[in-house]
């Protein structure tokens, strides 16, 4: 079965996607520095 996206909702997908994912990094890089901070 072949899911046929418009050009809009495949940009809106992405975009959420590296919302999602980017705030994940961040989350869990800010929570590394935290580590490191405590242990300097």
């Amino acid at each position: 079965m072949k899911i046929r996206l418009k050009d809009k909702e495949i940009e809106l997908i992405k975009k959420v996607a590296t919302d999602i994912f980017g705030k994940c990094d961040i989350y869990i890089f800010g929570s590394r520095l935290k580590d490191k901070k405590e242990e300097i």
